[in-house]
């Protein structure tokens, strides 16, 4: 890799699939924490749909692991 395309991208900002994931991971902590870790991705992915946000059920599944292994 060159020098100046390592700097062109630590500079760029994040993609939009990127925002988005960083969005969705708040809303599923939050509604995680509100039901006190009851619900898994199954019941979250309905909770996100009833609220108008149009998600797959394996993308919840994949950002509620990561948080898992983030924390």
């Amino acid at each position: 890799m060159s020098r100046s395309g390592y700097y062109v991208w630590r500079c760029r900002p994040p993609s939009k699939r990127a925002r988005e994931n960083a969005m969705l991971t708040e809303e599923i902590a939050q509604i995680h924490a509100r039901t006190r870790g009851a619900y898994g991705a199954r019941r979250i992915h309905i909770e996100l749909q009833a609220g108008g946000t149009q998600v797959g059920k394996k993308r919840v599944a994949r950002l509620m692991k990561a948080l898992v292994y983030a924390a």
